[in-house]
Parts: structure tokens; sequence; C-alpha cells
């Protein structure tokens, strides 16, 4: 797990690079707003920006600073990381041949035995 996170920061340490072009340690929250609306093709509105910058840095000032920033990302994309692991375990436990594919009697299968009856309908 900690070379998970050791990645996680290094990739922070990169995108904050890309973002503080100008290597002044922080980045406004406008600038943060218009780097994920280029980059990642969703906007943030200008009503959101004062909740997002608390989140990251808490002082109210309206920038973010670069710890703040590798923080949020790595606790972030560890969530991320997690539930998805926890979904792959899963989507094991219902393959129950192990060929990568959950059939409709796997399913089935599965499903009874956690006491969930499920009509024809929704197993297809």
């Amino acid at each position: 797990m900690n070379d998970k996170r050791n990645q996680l920061q290094l990739d922070g340490k990169r995108l904050f690079a890309d973002m503080d072009n100008r290597n002044m340690g922080f980045i406004s929250v406008h600038n943060f707003a218009g780097w994920v609306a280029d980059n990642c093709g969703f906007h943030i509105v200008d009503e959101d920006l004062p909740a997002l910058e608390q989140s990251l840095d808490g002082a109210n000032h309206y920038r973010i600073t670069k710890a703040a920033f590798i923080e949020t990302v790595s606790v972030k994309n560890e969530d991320e990381q997690a539930q998805e692991e926890e979904l792959l375990e899963a989507f094991k436990a219902m393959d129950l041949n192990g060929n990568g594919v959950i059939s409709p009697d796997e399913l089935r299968e599965v499903m009874a035995k956690m006491g969930e009856q499920m009509s024809e309908e929704e197993i297809e």
C-alpha cells in the first residue's frame, strides 16, 4: 500500500506542476477549475469554487497549496482504488467458473445463496 501511496503522491506532484506553471507553490481555485475544464472535460461552476477551496486548503484565500493538493489527490485515488478492488472481489465471487463472465445461471445461483429471488426478466 505504501508503494501505491508513493505513486499517487508522485502523480499528484506531476499534476500540480502542470497547473503551477509559474512555480509559485500554489494555484488559484480559478486556475484549477480552468485546468479541470481543459483537461478533464467538465466544468466547475463559480458557486462551487469556495467549497472546493475550503475542502482542499481550508484557509479561504482562494488558492490551493501543493501539499493540500497532493494529499487530496492521494486520498481520493486510494478511495477509488479500494472501491475498484471491492468491486473486483464481488465480481470474482459471482463468477463461479472463473471465466471472466457472470452467466445468468451464475447470477441466479449466487443471488439464491444470498436469499435474493430474481425473476427471469431481471436475470436476463
